[in-house]
């Protein structure tokens, strides 16, 4: 009885691991980089503005680095997207500080301001504007020439600003048939987090029972 609980529990232990190395896969594959046939290609970001915001600083956070962005009414800001972009998922942040909060948090600190938000330090009075991507995915076949999306900031209460996407720039084409959350592509490689999620559930709770008995 000894050696079969053993052996019973050496396989449980095998079907758990495998069942979350499985999950740790597919996440991998999910967030790694473009699908197999497809590319990244660079989106510029541009914004524009027609009211006065020189009683905000901007600092965008992107690709590891944190960057102060000037904006200024009537003059439009275009940040380069090919200079931004990696060879994997990212994520960025536009981030508005009160110049006043700005001005006491930098005096405070030791290693910039740019370097605190880029390390995660809260500074008071701080508004996420909005996530830009400064990347899409392609084909490889299709020509990966830079595209612009233009948005409006504008101020949408007290202390609230927001970025609102207005149009794309002139190249407007946009091909993400091959990726992101709702692509063939995209939806298996999730499909496959969620099946391997239900297994190792089911594999635990099988061996969670298991030792149950044993003991009783």
């Amino acid at each position: 009885m000894g050696i079969t609980h053993k052996l019973n529990r050496n396989l449980l232990g095998k079907l758990l691991l495998a069942a979350a190395l499985f999950v740790f896969a597919q996440i991998a594959r999910a967030d790694a980089g473009p699908p197999s046939g497809s590319t990244f290609a660079p989106v510029d970001i541009i914004i524009k503005t027609d009211e006065d915001f020189s009683d905000y600083r901007f600092f965008l956070r992107s690709s590891g680095k944190t960057e102060e962005i000037k904006i200024e009414s009537g003059n439009p800001t275009r940040i380069s997207g090919s200079e931004r972009m990696t060879s994997f998922v990212s994520y960025s942040e536009l981030i508005a500080i009160p110049r006043n909060a700005a001005a006491t948090a930098e005096s405070e600190s030791k290693e910039g301001l740019a370097k605190d938000i880029e390390n995660g330090r809260e500074v008071p009075g701080a508004i996420t504007v909005f996530s830009p991507s400064f990347q899409r995915v392609v084909s490889k076949r299709q020509p990966s020439a830079t595209q612009s999306e233009i948005y409006l900031l504008r101020r949408t209460g007290q202390n609230e600003i927001k970025a609102e996407f207005v149009e794309y720039g002139p190249d407007k084409s946009k091909d993400l048939s091959e990726g992101g959350f709702f692509s063939s592509r995209g939806a298996s490689a999730w499909l496959g987090i969620i099946i391997g999620i239900m297994g190792l559930a089911i594999v635990l709770r099988f061996y969670l029972n298991h030792s149950a008995k044993v003991n009783l």
